[in-house]
């Protein structure tokens, strides 16, 4: 599973957003940006449709129904073999973890306890109840998402299911056997030398 970290509260979060970015970035990580954004839903289907794809000059952009159901097979599908996902917004999904920004006199009406998975805020005055940096740590809060995200996530053995795009929640020791016979069926198998990451994708027809 690819780590995703949302950024929510006030606009300045999109300067700090930049920053991160930069920072891992030059730390040789592969980022991916996902932002929330509104579409009236005639834009997003034009025809009687649920997904709508427009490939322009080698660049692709996708318009499709996403819910809070399959947020993760959405992620996994998107940005495949990416090192870390900056998500700006997303406060509703749940699963993702979140660092809240804050500013004296513009953005102070911190949503913690109103929103999941917040693990930190980012402020210019100091906050009581948690773990705080401030605006200008943004070297700090690098090595807190490559410590707690970044490293965490490739530590971990890498087999995640999916049935109809919902995350099925696995134990460590099955996890490692799923790993474990794919890669004992792929590994015979021509032109899968040095191979990382394997995809399979399974359809029932019934």
């Amino acid at each position: 599973m690819v780590p995703v970290i949302a950024f929510i509260g006030c606009e300045e979060r999109k300067e700090i957003i930049d920053k991160i970015a930069a920072e891992l970035k030059e730390c040789g990580y592969k980022i991916g940006l996902l932002k929330e954004v509104t579409f009236p839903r005639e834009q997003l289907a034009p025809l009687d449709v649920s997904a709508v794809a427009r490939l322009y000059f080698g660049r692709l952009f996708l318009e499709q129904e996403v819910d809070n159901e399959n947020f993760d097979y959405i992620i996994t599908r998107i940005f495949d073999g990416y090192d870390i996902v900056i998500a700006d917004g997303f406060a509703h999904v749940d699963r993702i973890p979140k660092f809240e920004v804050l500013k004296k006199g513009i953005y102070e009406n911190s949503l913690k306890g109103k929103v999941s998975s917040l693990i930190a805020s980012i402020s210019d005055y100091p906050i009581e109840n948690g773990k705080n940096f401030s605006l200008e740590e943004i070297k700090e809060i690098t090595e807190f998402i490559e410590e707690h995200l970044i490293k965490a996530a490739r530590e971990e053995i890498s087999a995640v299911l999916y049935v109809n795009g919902r995350r099925i929640p696995l134990k460590k020791y099955v996890r490692k056997t799923l790993a474990g016979v794919i890669e004992g069926f792929v590994k015979p198998l021509k032109m899968t030398e040095n191979a990382q990451n394997i995809l399979i994708k399974v359809k029932i027809n019934k």
